[in-house]
């Protein structure tokens, strides 16, 4: 992980980290999974990831894992984890370094606990591109299969890279710190 970086100024409330994943042999490199905790007004804190080069899996899942779904994302690529979800990244290929930057308030630490305590996700993903139930979850739905690409990176309001977008202060970033003012957007995001 690169360091955070805290924009100042204009009352900044937001960080964006930047990651690398090299290959692995002979399985996969995942980042640990965690969730995050819910804001004053009782939703949980969303985070948005930017796919700067190689291809990512990013598995999210509801705490009581009757939601899980994996997003399958490439370079250029915007995936946004909603609210209430937990989310794991996993870099997929044999060859490839994933890169990635990443953008969540600074308003809260992250909870690692229950993937921990279950040693990852509901699901692995395993070298064949199969993937299995964790046998520690008692019970998981279905997984559901995604590609990013919600938003249009031509237009609307994730057009800009992220960096950009914390450079500017984008108004589009209240979203990572009062996420109970977009929960519609939220819930149409995968569907």
């Amino acid at each position: 992980m690169w360091p955070c970086l805290q924009p100042t100024g204009h009352g900044s409330r937001s960080r964006i980290c930047g990651s690398i994943s090299p290959s692995s042999l002979p399985g996969f490199s995942a980042a640990k999974g965690h969730y995050h905790p819910s804001d004053p007004a009782g939703t949980g804190y969303p985070e948005i990831y930017e796919v700067l080069a190689g291809e990512a899996h990013y598995l999210i899942q509801t705490p009581d894992c009757s939601d899980v779904v994996l997003i399958t994302a490439t370079a250029g690529d915007v995936v946004v984890v909603p609210p209430g979800y937990g989310h794991v990244t996993i870099n997929p290929s044999r060859q490839s370094v994933l890169e990635m930057a990443n953008i969540v308030s600074s308003r809260f630490s992250s909870n690692y606990r229950g993937y921990e305590d279950r040693r990852g996700a509901a699901y692995y993903e395993l070298e064949s591109g199969e993937f299995v139930r964790n046998p520690r979850y008692r019970k998981s739905a279905a997984l559901r299969f995604v590609r990013a690409g919600c938003f249009p990176r031509d237009s609307g309001p994730l057009a800009d890279p992220l960096y950009r977008l914390v450079r500017d202060h984008a108004p589009v970033l209240n979203i990572l710190n009062e996420p109970e003012k977009y929960r519609a957007q939220f819930r149409d995001l995968y569907p």
